[in-house]
């Protein structure tokens, strides 16, 4: 075969610039990623997508293209690939902990102050501080942590003691550590000057005086540990005034305007309450409409600006200027009906009361798999199905499956039950539904079923709508041992339901709406739990308030950081069990 030196020339060249291009190419995507590196984030229970996105000011389908598998679905304790958003102005950057890594290490990496870091942070404490926790590392100052000499001496007092070279004055947010660096000390030098710091419980308290020895003439540096950089607190000091703000559409004339004047009301019972305890609270009330521009006005209105904490809006639109105005002043901002709330996950300020439809999926989820591991589910179709209902039903399939719980799904109207329930097992009964149609069909299947079939038992679990049906399906809810899921529960059972009835009427001249959930109960409730953790946590509160619990009449409160630099969201769920025995019965997740 002969080949024509032309031509083979010509494709030797065309060879040679394919290999150009290809390495061209392969470098142009080699410096692009490199120009879009990634962290990871581990999921936790009633995250979604959406949420992460939001946590971390990048889009949903960011995270799709690095975590393609997220498409069907999220679980609990999956690590994601999330990208570095270098658009946005407000981070410099997220990082996760590395195992073995500390505060000082990333003052050195990032040549941030450890005090900015925690300022940036301010759900980070020493004891949070580990493998897999994300963080946002703020701008770098210029400053390298806390290792730079101070040369202000203000405050020092020289004294003539033979055993102190002189006299230091503990200023705001001092460490030992910083103290014992601003001398050219260790901070055991210091402490041995010092015995009293030895003790356990000991507490730097601003206006305190510290001895200065004389330094020794090698000292030896120390890398800080987390303790000594993280701000040392004083403990929670009781609050004897709180100011507080309610910012609500309180002038509408329709039920929605009803609604709110109950809230209101409600907050001010526990507002009585506080005040009968020994706790002075000053109350600013506005109607705020509904628009930017009504919540603008307020917002220059006498008192708001100096207040602990504000209740409201009502409108998600106002939810962003609000939330500025609060993240400005410091301001406790408590959203205590919308559910969807963006902001809270960059306002370290904002309080979200209403479960969120994803976190409580999740915590149910969980409350099922802790009482019902043994159970035998099936998944009963009406033939219709909200998006939400759908939701529900579809991650409950994914827990199921995921701890080898068995279920079978049967359509509403089989004229064989029997074949889809366990007769070795107590069977789980669930409708893919939460209306009342298919509750009221549901029942009748089952009322014929149980008198033709005694052999078999099973219960229901019904939607948190379902409450809404009690008076006229209560029996139906007794007679098949059926458990509601919710975030909160009305118990008229409880003893001071009657009493706070009865007092809520005489105060007002009115009694409370038959609304679902009870407006007034709410704003007591709510109202409680925030100006009785004030009252006795201080600025303490946001530490403790994981732990801190009332006794509500009907709605609890588990609130749970977003992220280190973000707000709060309430958690709770619990089944509400209605027993053959036609008891009433309230069952809570608790870890083992």
């Amino acid at each position: 075969m002969y080949f024509c030196p032309h031509k083979i020339l010509f494709y030797m060249k065309h060879i040679k610039s394919f290999f150009v291009l290809l390495a061209s190419w392969s470098m142009y995507a080699t410096a692009t990623w490199a120009q879009t590196p990634f962290f990871t984030h581990t999921v936790e229970a009633g995250e979604t997508v959406y949420s992460i996105s939001k946590i971390y000011h990048v889009t949903t389908e960011d995270i799709y293209k690095l975590n393609p598998e997220t498409r069907n679905g999220l679980r609990s304790g999956t690590t994601l690939k999330i990208p570095q958003n270098k658009a946005d102005q407000k981070f410099s950057r997220f990082h996760t902990i590395a195992k073995g890594e500390t505060l000082f290490q990333l003052t050195q990496l990032y040549h941030v102050s450890a005090e900015d870091i925690c300022l940036a942070n301010p759900g980070l404490t020493a004891s949070n501080f580990k493998a897999g926790e994300v963080i946002v590392i703020p701008p770098s100052n210029g400053k390298e942590a806390e290792v730079q000499k101070a040369t202000d001496d203000k405050g020092t007092l020289s004294v003539l003691n033979s055993g102190c070279k002189e006299m230091h004055r503990v200023k705001r947010k001092e460490t030992i550590f910083s103290i014992s660096q601003k001398y050219g000390l260790t901070t055991e030098q210091l402490i041995e000057a010092n015995p009293e710091m030895k003790d356990p419980d000991y507490k730097l308290k601003k206006g305190s005086l510290v001895c200065i020895p004389y330094p020794e003439k090698k000292t030896v540096k120390k890398t800080p540990s987390n303790q000594e950089l993280f701000p040392q607190k004083s403990g929670p000091e009781k609050m004897q005034q709180i100011t507080m703000g309610v910012l609500l559409p309180l002038t509408q004339q329709n039920s929605e305007g009803e609604k709110m004047i109950e809230f209101y009301q409600g907050l001010l019972l526990a507002v009585e309450d506080l005040k009968n305890m020994g706790t002075s609270v000053t109350v600013y009330t506005y109607d705020c409409g509904k628009s930017i521009a009504d919540m603008k006005a307020v917002l220059t209105r006498p008192g708001l600006s100096k207040a602990d904490v504000i209740f409201g809006p009502l409108s998600s639109a106002q939810i962003p200027t609000l939330g500025n105005f609060c993240r400005e002043n410091k301001i406790k901002m408590v959203v205590p009906f919308s559910s969807q709330c963006d902001e809270v996950y960059k306002n370290p300020y904002l309080y979200v009361s209403n479960v969120p439809k994803s976190a409580l999926f999740e915590e149910t989820y969980k409350l099922l798999q802790d009482q019902f591991s043994n159970r035998h589910f099936v998944i009963w179709n009406s033939g219709e199905q909200r998006e939400d209902d759908l939701t529900f039903i579809n991650g409950l399939k994914r827990m199921l499956n995921a701890h080898a719980i068995p279920f079978r799904e049967v359509s509403a109207g089989s004229s064989s039950l029997q074949d889809y329930l366990s007769l070795g097992r107590k069977n789980i009964i669930v409708p893919n539904s939460a209306s009342l149609k298919a509750l009221n069909k549901l029942c009748s299947e089952l009322n014929l079923f149980k008198v033709t079939n005694p052999e078999y038992q099973f219960s229901l679990l019904g939607h948190p709508e379902w409450q809404i049906y009690t008076n006229s399906q209560l029996e139906n809810f007794f007679r098949f041992d059926t458990y509601i899921y919710s975030s909160f529960y009305k118990n008229m059972n409880k003893v001071a339901c009657g009493p706070f009835e009865n007092r809520f009427e005489k105060d007002f001249h009115t009694e409370l709406q038959n609304t679902f959930p009870s407006f007034g109960m709410l704003g007591y409730d709510l109202g409680r739990f925030f100006l009785m953790g004030l009252a006795n946590k201080g600025n303490d509160f946001d530490s403790n308030i994981s732990t801190w619990r009332t006794d509500p009449l009907q709605n609890d409160f588990y609130f749970k950081r977003a992220s280190n630099w973000s707000g709060f969201i309430n958690n709770k769920a619990e089944l509400i069990h209605y027993t053959p025995q036609k008891k009433i019965d309230v069952i809570e997740f608790t870890k083992k």
